[in-house]
């Protein structure tokens, strides 16, 4: 079954998506790991509809999503700037599907809400995580900072970020970028 889940994925990231249908369908068993392999292939090819049919499907089916695949949906929606969807998704993870949100979802809504250019419910989202946020966390509300302008904000949340690691290239890339655009 792993093999198959692997080829699923090449064949979908490869831009063969016809060959990593015709693989999952011809498995006895399509699991979630399969279902995430297809889904998170087809959301890599820029196929944002299909994979949100391929979820629909998969959820119809009686498989009930994982942190990974959600993971993935998650992901799909920030890149494609689908906001209520992605908030939707990320709401539902717990009330409908009873999985607990990790750092990695947070992050991923964090994202979301960043490059949305929606900073205020960003930070709001910091504010009520029931988890720390982590230097990924920081780093991503800094780099959202430095595309909307956000010049005070940015600085807090590098220093948020330098507090977690002080020596951490990413954030004082992106904190020099910004001190540019403070000038």
């Amino acid at each position: 079954m792993g093999k198959c889940n692997v080829l699923v994925d090449m064949y979908a990231k490869d831009g063969f998506l016809v060959e990593a249908q015709k693989v999952f369908d011809k498995m006895p068993i399509q699991d979630v790991v399969l279902w995430s392999a297809l889904i998170g292939g087809v959301a890599f090819e820029g196929e944002i509809m299909l994979a949100f049919d391929l979820f629909e499907t998969m959820l119809m089916k009686g498989i009930q999503p994982d942190k990974i695949i959600l993971l993935s949906i998650l992901t799909m929606c920030t890149h494609a700037g689908l906001v209520d969807a992605g908030t939707l998704y990320f709401v539902s993870m717990k009330k409908e599907f009873g999985i607990s949100q990790t750092i990695e979802h947070h992050n991923c809504i964090v994202d979301l809400l960043g490059r949305a250019g929606r900073l205020h419910d960003a930070v709001a989202m910091l504010e009520i995580m029931p988890i720390q946020p982590n230097l990924v966390t920081w780093v991503t509300l800094l780099g959202a900072c430095r595309n909307e302008g956000n010049v005070e904000l940015g600085r807090n949340a590098l220093r948020c970020a330098l507090k977690l690691q002080r020596k951490h290239s990413g954030s004082l890339l992106l904190a020099m970028q910004m001190l540019r655009h403070d000038r």
